[in-house]
C-alpha cells in the first residue's frame, strides 16, 4: 500500500500553543542615571543651600533615615516602579512636597506616570 492511502490523524500533528508569558508591570527603564541629581539635591538640603527648603537637614550617621533607606532600596533595584514610587512617597512625607516634586521631575523620563503619586495630572 502506498503512503497516499494511509489514514491521516490531524490531531497528532498539532503542537500545543505556547504558554503565555507573564508581563511584569513593575519594570521600568533603569533609573541609575538620575541618582547623581538626587544625591545633589540631598547634599544641598544637608548643607542648607537648597532653594527647595529653608534651613539645613541633618541625617545622623549610623541611624536609619526613611528617605535614605528608601533611596538605598531604589539603588538596589533601579528598575522597580514600586521602589521608585515608595521613595517619592517617603520623600514627600519627610522632605516636603516641593522637594519630592523636584526629585520626581528627574524620574519623569523613566516613568511618565510618576506624578500619579501626587494625584496630579501629568
Amino acid at each position: 500500500m502506498s503512503k497516499y492511502f494511509d489514514p491521516i490523524d490531524i490531531r497528532a500533528e498539532r503542537t500545543p500553543p505556547p504558554e503565555p508569558v507573564p508581563v511584569n508591570k513593575d519594570l521600568i527603564p533603569d533609573v541609575t542615571s538620575a541618582f547623581e541629581a538626587i544625591d545633589t539635591i540631598i547634599a544641598e538640603l544637608q548643607a542648607g543651600t537648597s532653594s527647595l527648603r529653608n534651613g539645613a537637614l541633618y541625617f545622623p550617621e549610623g541611624k536609619a533615615s526613611p528617605v535614605k533607606e528608601a533611596l538605598k532600596r531604589l539603588k538596589a533595584t533601579p528598575t522597580s516602579r514600586r521602589a521608585l514610587r515608595e521613595f517619592i512617597t517617603i520623600a514627600q512625607a519627610d522632605l516636603t512636597r516641593r522637594v519630592a516634586t523636584a526629585m520626581a521631575d528627574h524620574f519623569k523620563v523613566f516613568d511618565p506616570t510618576i506624578h500619579e503619586v501626587f494625584n496630579e495630572p501629568k
